[in-house]
């Protein structure tokens, strides 16, 4: 019996994959900030680094995620436990 892959069409397509950036309008030079250092968060600062982000801020409570984010493009890490979310950006405004 043939398993389904999970997960949205057009991510399953490999000719696809990449049109998340299209939807997010990702661009050269640019600033994501994926709110949450989970698996959707993690893999849109991976799809960030492809059309080459400037800044990827990762924000998310748990430390297990602070450690991957840098592995897997994350130019910058925010603890949302930690206080004001703002005030730990030492990025430039965005």
């Amino acid at each position: 019996m043939r398993q389904r892959a999970n997960g949205p069409a057009w991510l399953r397509h490999p000719d696809r994959r990449c049109r998340c950036n299209e939807r997010a309008e990702a661009q050269a030079g640019g600033t994501i900030l994926p709110t949450g250092g989970g698996l959707v968060g993690l893999s849109a600062a991976m799809a960030g680094k492809a059309p080459g982000a400037g800044v990827i801020i990762v924000a998310d409570p748990l430390k297990l995620y602070h450690a991957m984010a840098p592995n897997l493009g994350a130019t910058h890490i925010i603890n949302v436990k930690a206080g004001d979310t703002a005030a730990q950006c030492s990025c430039p405004a965005v």
